[in-house]
């Protein structure tokens, strides 16, 4: 046991020492959402603080495909609302692309973005569209067949909705399993809720990117950790 904790602790340290990227997750960005739908939350004075520390941005099928340049692609789960109202027109003037990862049944609801919304930000080509499952379930609770129907239904669905083609799926709560993985079909890449660097060593897993989650308890251990592999791109 002592030689196994031996090796993981050099593995992780690799892992901070190779040149590396990093995929973040976000969620509400705004003080006090009118329709809380997520229990991560951040401030937009936070976010934009985030956003500001740095510079080296670039969309995440760029990140994913050269991640030894130190760059940082920003992601969002759920579609939630204020994604569209705040962060979009921010980001948009600042010119820092984004992946919003949708939940399909929640197109239209109160507290989520509506098919038009959806529709606009996937013409903008600063905007990448990946899938978060028709129902936001854990999908190792399910069978491998609502597994099935949540990757293939909701691909299909944002497919017909936006006329692109959608390759990357994030997993609900960051929960999968074998089945899972064997179910991921025309996905390019899936992303969990691991908290690691992207790098040579990490992407090798592609159906298992991982990304940091964002919010107002994990903003400043997160931006920690970032400047770690970041150096001097801050």
């Amino acid at each position: 046991m002592p030689l196994i904790k031996t090796i993981k602790k050099i593995a992780r340290k690799l892992l901070f020492r190779v040149p590396s990227s990093a995929v973040v997750i976000f969620h509400h960005i705004t003080d006090a959402p009118e329709c809380q739908k997520s229990k991560c939350v951040l401030p937009f004075a936070k976010f934009t603080g985030f956003i500001e520390s740095y510079r080296n941005y670039d969309s995440l099928p760029s990140v994913l495909k050269n991640p030894a340049r130190k760059k940082i692609a920003i992601t969002f789960d759920d579609g939630l609302q204020d994604v569209y109202t705040l962060a979009y027109p921010y980001l948009k003037e600042k010119n820092i692309p984004f992946t919003v990862f949708i939940v399909t049944d929640f197109l239209d609801q109160p507290g989520y973005i509506t098919t038009e919304n959806l529709k606009e930000l996937a013409k903008d080509d600063l905007v990448t569209i990946g899938a978060h499952g028709t129902t936001h379930q854990n999908l190792n609770l399910l069978s491998p067949g609502q597994q099935k129907s949540e990757l293939e239904d909701s691909q299909k669905i944002l497919e017909a909705k936006t006329g692109a083609e959608v390759t990357l799926f994030a997993f609900s709560h960051g929960a999968y399993d074998k089945n899972t993985l064997k179910q991921m079909g025309k996905y390019e890449y899936g992303f969990t809720t691991k908290q690691l660097p992207l790098n040579f060593l990490t992407k090798v897993r592609k159906k298992r990117i991982p990304r940091y989650n964002v919010d107002a308890a994990s903003v400043d251990a997160v931006a920690a950790e970032l400047n770690k592999f970041l150096k001097g791109q801050k």
